[in-house]
């Protein structure tokens, strides 16, 4: 296990991840509790200030700021105008007059060299405005990177990163630069000036990123290694590079055009990097309002928190369709047929968490007929598993998920459909406006990381079923969330390519949060926020994402203790068994068989001594009991009374399990055992039934008797039976006949029977069946008991549930039953 506030992957100075390897952490982090806040050494970046960045932050304010004033640091002066106006409309003027922007620029020696150069802007503000400015960074994902900071603290300190004076000369400024040629000058990702060495650098494969930086460039990156880095990344974005190869060889393949996207007139030249995901929603909604004026968008189904925030917050504000349903659809045409017009449409494919699937071709059709753009995140189901360009003005990404898949580099894109009535306006929009932010050194870790991922999807789709599998048939799994076996798989597969898995990204839900909590605080996974990575990442994704509001986020339909499960590359079988451990930690048990293990010891002169009560509910793992004795004497007994116990308490936990699940499904009467027990064990099973909470049904042949088919064909019929059952037993013992319809029940009850039981009836004719017996012969006291027994389970046991049912009997609690498992273990 990582531990607590340590960086996933371990020993990543610029992961993506934190450890939160508890359920207790990820509640401790959120409520800013001091044991947690103290561990965390890193975080979610777009969360977590990352510590180089604070440095360098803190370098410059001490520098050129005042003691009463923080800073966050962007790559851009326009990025840190747009962060200056978010405060101003959200403070005090008093405090938003104090807002400013300190500007570095490389020294005019350091551009005039032919390698990566970087400025930074600081948006400085009074310390108490330091949550709003957080605001800002979390949800645009504008802020400047770790690896970007890292560099600029080294030109800080030696120099050679200076103030820029005010009004000065455009060259101390052209580290910013917009326009079409947008990857072959670096604009504020990386840029140089003089002449540039066209020859394409490549690496080993196996070495280490940051020791080949370091070794073939040092301090002096080459642009044009970056740029053709660049342009891999947006090759393989398009579809077109699939090859897992270097970088020289990868630049003179052929276009792959089984993968591209298939969309008449579309090239790489309609991918657009950002320095995050988040930033590629954000940078597409603000081109979006440029582009097509002031109007509100939709957020179509429960979506990623901040793309929800993005929308709000930043323009006039949105609609909100948290389920992502057709009825939901059907109330948007509605709208839109009276006269409502809207910017555009956000929707992820699937969703994060519930991997629900949006109906694409019907927004499509919406799309065209009322004049809004669509505008669709492909990060889960990735564009190898779906092509949803086709459907969308806009496809935007996080790379930082399974694209790069080492969790340890940030970036986002954007790609135009050509085809769409939006695409001139937008490309005209983003020639003057698009900045590439995508700091160098980010660029070299993501093309590296991104070479696989091919088959890293196809492996991951592979171990994301098996997963599905194993949990599915779980019985203390509640609901398994993933897009094959959602209600909306018809529209995801609608747009699965022929190849297409349905994506690593799975939720599971338990009956309860304890269980929730058991299973997330034992599976043997990397546990903390993010997701796409090559390892299995889990996380109690509404506790982190969502902890304020969770009252909202159950009004939505996702239940609030939901784990989330991001697949990764490890053995099918390996991570299967881990989550089968996981699972058993689940499993809580009911202690019962008290006696008998008392009884067993008793007899070998040992002492027990009980630290649970029996009925007691106990967690794995639980010191029960301490048996005190000669180790020979305690080893004779040991196995049967761990065999009877282990068995006694498995009965009561089925039985326990079974009756909470007709109590929650409205069920106020009795479950009953049956008489089908096991041969000799008839007295340890039926007590596990009484302590579980049920009735054991009748003890032996002679505490009831019990007419069923081969008693009433003997006898010539029901009626028959029935007289010759009470001539032998006489008015002291009760007599029960096994029905096959409702006549036969009546005429059972009209023989004399005190019981008639249903056996075998489909929940319907089971409903009608005892409904008819209570209207004819009373529901009394005095009236007729009716029994319902046959094929039922846990899985289905909440169907028959009606008043007029008496006894619901089974022989799935007490036949087959799991076993609680103890253990015993000589003090030494």
């Amino acid at each position: 296990m990582i531990e607590l506030g340590q960086p996933i992957p371990p020993d990543t100075a610029h992961a993506v991840s934190v450890s939160l390897p508890t359920w207790k952490s990820n509640v401790g982090y959120e409520e800013g509790e001091k044991w947690v806040v103290d561990a965390m050494t890193t975080g979610y970046p777009r969360f977590f200030v990352h510590t180089t960045i604070q440095k360098l932050a803190r370098s410059i304010l001490d520098k050129y700021g005042k003691p009463s004033e923080s800073a966050l640091l962007f790559p851009s002066r326009a990025v840190a105008s747009r962060c200056v106006s978010f405060l101003a409309a959200r403070i005090p003027l008093s405090g938003a007059q104090q807002v400013r922007i300190i500007e570095l620029v490389p020294s005019s020696q350091q551009v005039e060299q032919a390698t990566v150069v970087s400025g930074v802007c600081a948006v400085s503000f009074p310390k108490e405005h330091a949550q709003t400015a957080k605001y800002f960074w979390q949800h645009t994902g504008e802020g400047v990177s770790s690896r970007r900071a890292e560099f600029c603290q080294r030109e800080l300190d030696d120099g050679s990163l200076v103030q820029k004076a005010s009004g000065g000369s455009s060259q101390s400024s052209s580290w910013l630069c917009k326009g079409p040629k947008r990857y072959q000058r670096g604009a504020s990702g990386g840029m140089t000036k003089g002449k540039q060495d066209s020859t394409m650098h490549s690496n080993n494969g196996d070495e280490d990123p940051t020791q080949y930086i370091e070794e073939r460039f040092g301090r002096n990156l080459d642009i044009s290694f970056v740029a053709n880095a660049k342009l891999a990344i947006r090759r393989r974005i398009a579809g077109s590079l699939t090859a897992d190869v270097e970088l020289e060889q990868a630049l003179e393949l052929a276009r792959d055009a089984k993968r591209t996207r298939q969309v008449s007139g579309f090239s790489e030249d309609d991918v657009y990097l950002y320095p995050t995901g988040m930033n590629s929603i954000y940078n597409t909604h603000r081109t979006l309002l440029a582009v097509r004026g002031q109007m509100k968008s939709i957020c179509f189904g429960f979506t990623y928190v901040d793309t929800l925030k993005v929308l709000q917050k930043f323009g006039p504000g949105c609609l909100l369709y948290p389920h992502g349903s057709s009825d939901e659809l059907d109330d948007l045409e509605r709208r839109l047929e009276n006269g409502e017009r809207f910017l555009a449409v956000f929707s992820e494919f699937p969703g994060n968490p519930l991997l629900k699937t949006p109906d694409l071709q019907r927004i499509r059709s919406l799309a065209d007929r009322y004049d809004f753009a669509v505008v669709i995140d492909e990060t889960i189901g990735n564009f190898i598993n779906v092509h949803v360009l086709p459907f969308a003005d806009v496809a935007v990404s996080s790379l930082t998920k399974i694209f790069s898949g080492d969790c340890n580099v940030m970036g986002g894109s954007s790609v135009l459909n050509p085809k769409s009535q939006y695409y001139k306006r937008l490309h005209k929009a983003l020639e003057t406006e698009y900045e590439d932010n995508f700091w160098a050194e980010d660029a070299i870790f993501m093309e590296r990381n991104s070479r696989d991922f091919v088959t890293r999807i196809e492996r991951i789709n592979t171990n994301a079923e098996a997963l599905c599998e194993i949990l599915r048939s779980h019985p203390r799994v509640k609901e398994v969330y993933y897009p094959k076996y959602s209600p909306t798989r018809p529209n995801y597969d609608a747009c699965r390519n022929v190849d297409g898995g349905y994506g690593g990204l799975l939720s599971v839900t338990f009956h309860t949060t304890e269980e929730a909590i058991a299973f997330y605080d034992t599976v043997e996974t990397a546990k903390g926020p993010s997701l796409g990575t090559n390892f299995t990442l889990s996380s109690p994704y509404v506790v982190i994402a969502h902890y304020n509001e969770l009252d909202w986020v159950a009004s939505c339909g996702v239940q609030v203790d939901l784990v989330r499960i991001s697949v990764g590359l490890e053995e099918t079988a390996d991570l299967t068994a881990r989550f089968e451990r996981a699972l058993e930690a689940t499993e809580k048990g009911v202690i019962a068989g008290v006696p008998f293990f008392d009884e067993v010891f008793k007899q070998l002169d040992c002492t027990v001594e009980w630290h649970v009560k029996e009925g007691q509910t106990i967690e794995p793992v639980k010191h029960c009991a301490t048996v005190r004795g000669p180790v020979r004497k305690i080893l004779l007994g040991e196995r049967v009374a761990l065999n009877t116990l282990a068995r006694c308490s498995g009965v009561a936990t089925k039985t326990s399990d079974l009756l909470h699940l007709l109590r929650s499904a409205g069920y106020k009467n009795t479950l009953a055992g049956t008489r089908k027990t096991t041969p000799g064990f008839r007295l340890v099973e039926k007590y596990g039934i009484l302590v579980g909470g049920a009735d054991p049904h009748r003890h032996d042949l002679s505490t009831m008797t019990m007419l069923k088919d081969n008693h009433i064909w003997s006898a010539g019929s029901i009626t028959k039976a029935v007289a010759a059952a009470r001539a032998a037993g006489g008015f002291s013992i009760k007599v029960e006949v096994e029905c096959q319809s409702e006549a036969e029940a009546h005429e059972a009850i009209q023989a004399g029977a005190d019981i008639v039981m249903l056996d075998n009836f489909e929940p319907k004719a089971l409903h009608a069946a005892a409904r008819g017996l209570k209207e004819r012969w009373g529901r009394g006291t005095r009236a007729p008991l009716v029994e319902v027994s046959g094929g039922l389970t846990e899985e289905n046991v909440a169907g028959y549930v009606c008043e007029d049912l008496n006894i619901i009997s089974t022989s799935s609690i007490h036949q087959g039953v799991k076993h609680v498992d103890f253990s015993l273990k000589i003090a030494h």
